[in-house]
């Protein structure tokens, strides 16, 4: 099948999650044949295949499945030390297309149902001496996700908790609802609520024999009845990776370090409509 996309010949991203692409949830077809791009053989990505086409063949890549479970496929949990800076920043990420005529009316298309987040975090002292080995932790901890290549759990220290935050609305057959955190007036997905979660169906506890919690996505055994309220309580983690593949330590006196800047960017998954 030939590629392209409601906003012509365009790249895109293509990971076979239904709706997901480089532009979001919006219509296009996808080239089934491994190395079809929106210019020939120039660019695209596919995840499926043990390849990756850049500029032809040149660049070869793969992403697996991200399958999380209750367990946790992504075990590491980013460190926290004592010589973060407050000098905190935290970015949301949207994405836009703007089409603009030559009378300079625009026409915007938001690309994405949620924003990516991303956070820049200030390490004013890292101590390397072996009673604390703090700037020891956070090299090794960068080495071992290989720098921006595997995700891990974040724990921000605001963003955390959800209180009785709602799910969605039973209707008797639906079995599967997507754990969400409402900020004020906008909502976004929670992929890696803690193991503790309380799952509730009208305001009852349900026992964890009648449910099970996968990337944050609830399954029941049973489906809630017509207009039950499914929602949900605890704590929760932001799935997150390094920003970039290298990261500067200086050493400003004897076994003590600093790190100015230090980037996570938020991974997204498919979340069932």
């Amino acid at each position: 099948m030939s590629n392209a996309s409601i906003f012509g010949s365009v790249p895109f991203y293509n990971d076979n999650s239904a709706g997901e692409s480089a532009f979001g949830s919006v219509g296009f077809i996808a080239a089934d044949k491994p190395g079809d791009s929106a210019f020939g053989s120039v660019f695209f990505f596919h995840l499926t295949p043990w390849y990756a086409s850049l500029f032809g063949q040149v660049f070869f890549g793969y992403e697996p499945p991200c399958v999380i479970d209750e367990n946790y496929e992504y075990q590491a949990v980013f460190p926290t030390l004592p010589g973060v800076s407050w000098n905190r920043t935290r970015r949301p990420i949207w994405k836009t297309i703007t089409q603009e005529s030559v009378s300079g009316i625009e026409t915007t298309a938001g690309l994405m149902a949620y924003p990516l987040y991303e956070w820049e975090l200030t390490y004013d002292v890292l101590r390397g001496a072996d009673t604390y080995i703090e700037f020891q932790k956070m090299l090794d901890f960068f080495n071992q996700q290989k720098g921006s290549a595997i995700p891990f759990r974040f724990f921000d220290w605001h963003d955390n908790y959800a209180d009785n935050q709602t799910c969605g609305i039973g209707n008797g057959t639906q079995t599967q609802f997507q754990m969400m955190r409402l900020l004020v007036n906008t909502v976004d997905p929670v992929f890696a609520p803690f193991p503790d979660a309380k799952i509730f169906i009208n305001g009852v506890q349900q026992s964890a024999d009648s449910y099970s919690i996968n990337a944050g996505m609830i399954t029941f055994a049973v489906p809630p009845g017509n207009e039950m309220v499914v929602s949900w309580t605890g704590h929760y983690y932001w799935l997150v990776r390094f920003r970039e593949d290298a990261t500067d330590f200086e050493e400003f006196a004897y076994n003590f370090y600093e790190n100015k800047k230090i980037t996570l960017r938020s991974k997204k998954y498919a979340v069932q409509s």
